[in-house]
């Protein structure tokens, strides 16, 4: 084949349009000058049924040279990203890393000697490693930057930002708990997700029984409020302590969700009670 294709680098970039960059070089093998004009191609991601299709590189309209003297050349593609896309990729990498496959059309006018002169053709490669493989990986901690990077989060109730209540002393440690959750959340270790979340809670639990919160006060001097609130962070604890018991049920993502769901919207809810009679 008269091109291969390497991959170089993958970053994220955020914008209007989110997407990963994907740093390729091409090589010629002939002893004459290519001239390329576009590049196009296609993702396909790992799954558990093996690499399935995923969707299309953006196309690259360039003219680009590859020399007799300087066979090799870079170029960057671009492949789109959204919450769907993202979501799709987190369930399948499961904590882990991204695999991915690219396969690029190259269509560029080769430069010969007389008799032939700039003859057009049109070439699919497979991109590669610089070992060879095709199967090219985004390890996880990278994804997981790169994830930070782009902004991306799991679900809408994690986009809500928690406000601080004036100070930040009474549930600065649940939030800092909640913190973590999400970190181990993004890394895939579901069962740090509920430890965090547990802790999260008990902090609220320790301000409330130090009369630190004044549940009373904080719902608006309702004890009907206060019992049924005090009720649901008592359910609350003991849906996270699922994963102190090592007898209990494997948890998984969307167990992990929900932990995270709950607890997020527990905390938000005390967190902008205390701003409003503070």
């Amino acid at each position: 084949m008269p091109l291969k294709g390497y991959l170089v680098s993958v970053a994220s970039v955020s914008g209007l349009t989110p997407c990963l960059l994907f740093r390729i070089e091409l090589e010629k093998r002939e002893p004459y000058e290519m001239r390329v004009l576009s590049i196009s191609g296609s993702i396909h991601l790992k799954t558990s049924k093996g690499f399935v299709p995923f969707g299309s590189l953006n196309p690259l309209l360039r003219l680009g040279f590859l020399y007799v003297d300087i066979p090799r050349s870079t170029f960057d593609l671009t492949f789109d990203l959204d919450n769907h896309k993202l979501e799709i990729i987190e369930e399948e990498r499961r904590g882990g890393d991204l695999w991915l496959n690219m396969k690029a059309h190259v269509l560029y006018f080769d430069v010969k000697p007389q008799p032939f002169d700039k003859i057009l053709h049109g070439e699919d490669i497979t991109i590669t490693t610089a070992n060879g493989s095709s199967d090219l990986q985004v390890p996880q901690s990278e994804w997981v930057k790169m994830l930070a990077q782009l902004g991306y989060r799991r679900f809408r109730m994690m986009e809500i930002p928690i406000p601080k209540p004036p100070g930040g002393t009474v549930i600065d440690s649940a939030l800092n708990h909640l913190d973590e959750a999400k970190k181990s959340f993004d890394e895939g270790d579901y069962d740090d997700v509920l430890s965090n979340c547990r802790k999260a809670v008990e902090e609220i639990e320790k301000a409330i029984s130090e009369g630190r919160i004044n549940l009373n006060v904080v719902l608006d001097q309702s004890e009907s409020k206060a019992e049924k609130v005090e009720g649901i962070e008592k359910k609350v604890k003991d849906f996270l302590n699922l994963g102190a018991h090592a007898t209990e049920a494997k948890i998984d993502r969307r167990d992990a969700e929900m932990a995270l769901s709950f607890t997020i919207s527990l905390t938000r809810y005390i967190a902008k009670k205390l701003i409003k009679i503070a």
